[in-house]
């Protein structure tokens, strides 16, 4: 009796290491993708994503899969100093759309370890009422490597490094003055994003 029962649980345990395998396998496979939340800027060089992403990911071939989100980050700001001083009113929207390819190095039961490139696109304005606007426009390239822990069976919670390239065109339109505009180049590392994903 007791044998059989050390049996059956060594059976079930085996099942549950190989559906967990399985699980981690099916993950590099081209069968599968994931729906992506992305939080960007933590650093923002080398990128061009502020704000919050949504985005997939899905696999083409073994362990190679294609990558694509689009940022939106929209803010406001009234101050109001009292007495006779005027009001500020300032207000900042900036969309943003990535694309890019990832390569599974490692993966694991709870972690996956991937590398890959990226390029990413982004387009803002800030503006002070009565007194200044400055359109920006941001394209970024970039190599990353990063890591997804599941810490449930089809979620997972990753982080991810860059080193690349990132250009900078602003445009300042101040109220009744003259245009000017600005260019900056920057090769940088940086954390560059955290991401939630729903996997399927």
């Amino acid at each position: 009796m007791k044998l059989r029962v050390i049996s059956i649980a060594t059976f079930l345990a085996a099942t549950a290491s190989a559906a967990q395998a399985e699980d981690a396998e099916q993950r590099a496979k081209d069968t599968g993708g994931a729906l992506l939340f992305q939080v960007g800027g933590i650093t923002g060089t080398p990128g061009a994503m502020d704000g919050i992403g949504v985005g997939g990911l899905y696999f083409v071939a073994p362990r190679m899969a294609l990558r694509g989100a689009l940022g939106l980050l929209n803010s406001s700001q009234e101050r109001d100093p009292g007495g006779d001083a005027p009001k500020s009113e300032q207000s900042s929207f900036n969309v943003s759309l990535e694309g890019g390819l990832e390569y599974l190095v490692v993966h694991g039961r709870t972690v996956n370890i991937w590398a890959g490139g990226l390029l990413q696109v982004g387009k803002g304005t800030d503006e002070v009422k009565d007194v200044n606007e400055t359109d920006t426009l941001t394209f970024a390239l970039a190599g990353a490597l990063g890591a997804d822990w599941f810490f449930a069976e089809s979620v997972s919670l990753g982080a991810e490094y860059r080193l690349g390239l990132q250009s900078v065109s602003k445009e300042d339109k101040p109220e009744g003055g003259t245009k000017s505009t600005t260019s900056t180049t920057v090769i940088g590392v940086g954390s560059a994003g955290l991401r939630l994903g729903f996997w399927w």
